[in-house]
């Protein structure tokens, strides 16, 4: 009948509809099982991680109390202080960063540094402390750029450790007793410690002990009186100052250069030698307004005085 088959086409339709809407729920209730089942799976890594974590940092402050009570007992060798803190390094790299153990090093390193230095002249035996320091470099150093600001509370552990270590006893030696006119002493320290040096550390020699140095030596320069060529004393120095410490020495020079060249007179060759190893060292404008200055008036005059006869002459 149709209207009996009308009802029971509307009651098929309702069953489905309850059965997709059940369906939905149970794919909902689905989903969310698995997603809590995938943030409790996650959550207990992390707890894992946590708790593995939270072991390394214990045997790390294990290990660093253990250097702390044989400093105490004046028990504690660099040997020994290097050992433990690149054992710390090998097995426990995240935690060794995250755990500033470098800097935590270096003050233990320190006092045993300055104790191992203790009398040596750098610019005499520049080898001494060359293979420990490269150790320490090693050690401490990361796999990132340096910052070349001057402030000690930027450096990188082991820079901070060389500035208060060796960089003390290089100043006294090259301010004390290192003629700027003998430069061999102190670039024989400088090159072989360059790869143990970090640019901060470099930058702060060549700044506060070469520098002055060489400024002052050039100051004291008497082109006059003095057999030794300048050029042999600072060329040396050129390709490691910074651009502006050379104009400055180069400013210095081209007044000791002129003032020797005023009383020069052309017939004498010495103004070739002297001027030749500047050629390339002086900007071009201040080359070019030197020999402006004072070459070229005197050979004009040189010229004016020079008599040619004509009646001389040979014909060709």
């Amino acid at each position: 009948m149709p209207e009996l088959r009308y009802n029971v086409r509307l009651l098929a339709d309702d069953a489905r509809i309850d059965v997709q809407r059940l369906h939905g729920q149970l794919r909902r209730e689905r989903e969310k099982a698995a997603s809590l089942a995938r943030e409790k799976e996650k959550l207990s890594k992390q707890e894992a991680a946590q708790k593995r974590q939270l072991q390394v940092m214990e045997t790390i402050a294990g290990a660093l109390e253990e250097v702390r009570l044989d400093d105490a007992a004046v028990a504690l060798t660099l040997e020994g202080l290097f050992m433990a803190i690149r054992d710390l390094k090998a097995r426990f790299g995240e935690e060794f960063k995250m755990c500033c153990v470098a800097w935590i090093a270096c003050q233990f390193a320190h006092p045993l540094l300055i104790r191992f230095f203790q009398g040596w002249q750098p610019l005499q035996d520049p080898s001494v402390g060359l293979e420990v320091m490269s150790s320490w470099k090693d050690l401490l150093e990361e796999d990132q750029p340096y910052d070349f600001s001057h402030s000690a509370a930027s450096m990188a552990p082991y820079a901070q450790l060389v500035s208060e270590v060796i960089l003390p006893l290089v100043r006294i030696q090259g301010t004390n007793s290192w003629d700027a006119r003998v430069p061999k002493p102190m670039l024989d320290f400088l090159n072989a410690w360059k790869q143990v040096l970090p640019p901060v550390a470099l930058g702060l020699i060549l700044e506060h002990v070469v520098m002055p140095k060489l400024s002052a030596a050039v100051e004291s320069w008497d082109p006059r009186r003095e057999n030794v060529p300048i050029d042999g004393w600072v060329h040396p120095w050129l390709r490691m100052l910074e651009q502006r410490s050379i104009q400055t020495l180069c400013h210095s020079i081209r007044y000791k250069l002129s003032s020797v060249l005023h009383v020069w007179q052309a017939r004498d060759a010495s103004a070739q030698a002297l001027l030749h190893p500047w050629r390339n060292v002086f900007d071009s404008g201040i080359w070019e307004d030197l020999i402006a200055r004072c070459i070229v008036p005197k050979l004009k005059m040189a010229l004016q005085e020079f008599q040619i006869n004509p009646a001389d002459q040979k014909p060709v």
